[in-house]
């Protein structure tokens, strides 16, 4: 078996045993991908990267937004499918589940949770942009060395304990200053 047949064989793994653990729909990066070259499919996707801020500055999908950017313009956007990733798709999942249990009643608004987040879609040939430069990028942040099961050609950069990392951005999130 290929590395890649072995990572995307892994990204599967991963993404099945994740995705079990929460309440919210699911979307391929091949049909994020499809939808994303239509220009007019009735219903606009919106793409939102749950990551912390050091594992977005690496790379984005392009066009995506961070937590904090959705949860500003939400109310302006109108009916949208909201597309959650991360690395793999559980802090994803937390983050789409939460919010279509948050959701009003007369909201138009489908939270879906992208099936391998940013993995997967690098499997599919998504590209990836610095959002510091705009440039594409084949680096991509996956949070810990267990979770660096990108495509061929991708660069997985990650915390050297994916411990000390969740920690870091947990005491970050402490002290974060309400806006």
């Amino acid at each position: 078996m290929s590395s890649s047949s072995a990572n995307e064989a892994r990204t599967r793994e991963l993404a099945d045993a994740f995705g079990a653990k929460f309440d919210v729909q699911t979307i391929t990066a091949r049909s994020v991908l499809e939808r994303r070259n239509e220009r007019d499919d009735g219903r606009r996707m919106v793409l939102v990267d749950v990551r912390a801020e050091d594992e977005r500055a690496v790379s984005v999908i392009e066009g995506a937004m961070s937590v904090e950017e959705y949860e500003r313009a939400r109310t302006t956007l109108g009916a949208h499918d909201c597309v959650c990733y991360c690395t793999i798709g559980y802090r994803s999942g937390q983050y789409a589940e939460k919010m279509s249990k948050a959701k009003k009643a007369d909201e138009d608004v489908e939270f879906l949770n992208l099936y391998g987040s940013i993995v997967a879609y690098t499997h599919e040939g998504g590209e990836l942009v610095d959002p510091a430069t705009g440039e594409k990028t084949k680096r991509v942040h996956t949070f810990g060395k267990e979770w660096s099961c990108v495509a061929d050609g991708y660069e997985a950069v990650f915390y050297k304990s994916a411990l000390v990392g969740g920690l870091g951005q947990m005491f970050k999130g402490l002290f974060k200053r309400k806006k």
